[in-house]
């Protein structure tokens, strides 16, 4: 889910709730837990769909994206040159 919310994010396309929970392939409610905790622990925002208001929609904050650029640059192979 933090992945495809970070891809996401990165190139400039919104993610409804919903869709982030079909990203996690989880079952609905456990994603919807899933995003709760996240957002409990200042990973993930909510926010009102400009478009329509009875959706919402779930960005990366900014510690969230901090967090996965260290994880991508602590998992990259190291480069022999």
């Amino acid at each position: 889910m933090l992945l495809d919310l970070y891809v996401a994010q990165s190139v400039g396309t919104r993610v409804s709730v919903t869709s982030a929970s079909h990203a996690s392939g989880s079952a609905s409610t456990t994603a919807l837990r899933y995003l709760k905790s996240l957002e409990q622990h200042a990973l993930v925002i909510r926010t009102q769909d400009p478009s329509d208001r009875r959706r919402m929609q779930v960005t990366l904050s900014e510690a969230a994206i901090t967090l996965l650029n260290r994880w991508f640059e602590r998992t990259q192979p190291a480069k022999h040159g």
